[in-house]
């Protein structure tokens, strides 16, 4: 397992979608610190500590992080249908079910690394402007708000990037779905629903909206299902073993 997920970094390590998405970040921390710098009521947001690190956590949940999952997932699962390499990979004995495991892994990795790429940026541009008033548990707090934002949002995707790489779709497709499927959760995040779509389930997974006890299960129980879904949907229709 392990040998198959070093493979599938070096992958990655050769393609661009990782150097994008890192830039894609940097934008959004430019946007987020120009949109802080904005002045209400002859305040600007970003002077009270903590405001970057918040906004960007919602930012990055509609409007990055599924897009940018999903397309790195995407392409970790159908790499080797896109470029045709699958029949030479299917003469090595290798277990497919494995080597989904990895793909999947390898993927959820990725898109921590990122969720935690921006929590630095984020962090580095709140020091600067209040590195005397940002207090440890201030800045644990956002941390681990941002490392379990990456996992539920990745567990979220995972259906997009399924049915992308069941059907053999253009990555692209699967941007779009995740851009519709991330806008939905902003409504869903103002509704009772908010605990159960998966999207707006995240915040309240990783502590970033305050619920009762029982909301709190529910949004766990969402994801978990979420993720049970689109591991089905691979096994069931095996698109590594009967597609080729």
């Amino acid at each position: 397992m392990l040998t198959l997920v070093k493979m599938e970094v070096l992958k990655l390590k050769r393609s661009n979608i990782f150097r994008i998405a890192l830039l894609i970040l940097l934008l959004l921390t430019g946007i987020i610190v120009m949109q802080g710098s904005m002045l209400h009521n002859g305040v600007r947001f970003f002077d009270s500590p903590g405001w970057l690190l918040e906004g960007a956590l919602s930012w990055g949940t509609f409007y990055i992080f599924p897009a940018i999952f999903s397309l790195l997932g995407t392409y970790m699962i159908s790499r080797e249908f896109q470029d045709g390499t699958m029949k030479i990979l299917q003469t090595i004995p290798v277990d497919m079910n494995k080597l989904i495991k990895a793909k999947l892994f390898t993927s959820c990795i990725m898109s921590i690394i990122l969720s935690i790429t921006l929590f630095i940026l984020i962090l580095i541009s709140e020091m600067i402007l209040h590195v005397h008033q940002l207090s440890i548990d201030l800045i644990l707090g956002y941390f681990i708000q941002y490392l379990l934002q990456g996992i539920g949002i990745f567990i979220a995707i995972t259906p997009i990037i399924a049915l992308t790489a069941i059907f053999q779709k253009s990555y692209l497709l699967s941007i779009v779905f995740a851009i519709i499927y991330s806008f939905m959760g902003i409504f869903a995040a103002s509704s009772k629903l908010h605990s159960i779509y998966p999207i707006s389930a995240v915040f309240v997974f990783s502590g970033a909206y305050p619920v009762t006890g029982m909301a709190y299960w529910l949004s766990c129980l969402s994801l978990l299902a979420t993720l049970a879904i689109a591991l089905m949907m691979l096994k069931r229709i095996g698109v590594y073993k009967e597609k080729f």
